[in-house]
């Protein structure tokens, strides 16, 4: 939904508007204001293979919802997801595969990952797709935990990867590493 601030229907609008649930995901690319000092084509070109990459890892669940420099944010709605067949322990699969690259033209990123249920979308900017809510703010945090090639992930999403029919098939599930932050949330690093 679009906020026009000045429809005299938005009150009766926004009473309607209903969460999405779904998965937010926050890919940085760690060290790239560094690589920017080795000149600009050596450096876009870094960027663009990477960012090339993250999205050809995360493609089959959706695209980026936005770009900010050199990190991107994906929202994949819950029902998109089971639309599609994915579960979220093929998700998790994806993103340790991410972190464990082993291409030398694909510089080294850390990710958050948090399943939202206080998540809507709404864009404040006409004709651009956008979601906001309190879940998508935690995961922006989170990212700011990791460090590089690791994945932080907020409880909700830990447990939907525990119910995932195929959790046993990735074997970086059975080795994540609990620590809890100031919020008491329960976070996860693979």
């Amino acid at each position: 939904m679009n906020i026009n601030l000045f429809d005299l229907e938005i009150e009766n609008k926004l009473k309607k508007l209903k969460p999405t649930p779904g998965y937010c995901i926050f890919v940085d690319i760690v060290g790239s204001t560094k690589i920017k000092d080795e000149g600009v084509s050596t450096w876009v070109r870094y960027l663009g293979t990477t960012l090339s990459l993250i999205e050809a890892y995360i493609q089959p669940q959706t695209f980026p919802l936005k770009c900010i420099g050199d990190e991107l944010m994906f929202y994949i709605p819950q029902e998109k997801m089971w639309r599609m067949g994915e579960t979220p322990a093929n998700l998790f699969d994806c993103l340790c595969r991410m972190v464990k690259h082993d291409d030398p033209h694909f510089k080294p990123v850390k990710i958050s990952v948090a399943f939202c249920t206080n998540a809507y979308e709404i864009s404040f900017v006409n004709n651009t797709p956008d979601i906001y809510g309190k879940d998508i703010d935690l995961t922006a945090r989170l990212l700011s935990l990791a460090s590089s090639n690791e994945i932080i992930m907020n409880e909700k999403f830990v447990k939907s990867i525990d119910s995932s029919d195929n959790k046993n098939c990735f074997p970086e599930i059975k080795n994540i590493l609990c620590q809890r932050d100031s919020e008491s949330e329960l976070i996860m690093a693979a």
